[in-house]
């Protein structure tokens, strides 16, 4: 495997991972399950978690 393409690959799968952990981290510890309430707008706690998963993976990107 040349050595671009395994950069290539870890790269992409340490970012998948670091998603996880922040979708697991911000659903059960900053969410706590519950529905987030934005006044205008409700979101369910697995879609507000997953928006703070997007967001921290596409910014914390390393390699962009």
């Amino acid at each position: 495997m040349p050595l671009q393409t395994f950069r290539y690959a870890v790269s992409g799968a340490s970012n998948t991972v670091f998603g996880l952990v922040v979708f697991y981290i911000s659903y059960h510890y900053i969410l706590q399950a519950k529905d987030l309430n934005l006044g205008f707008y409700a979101f369910e706690s697995y879609t507000a978690s997953l928006i703070i998963s997007f967001t921290a993976a596409f910014f914390g990107d390393s390699s962009l």
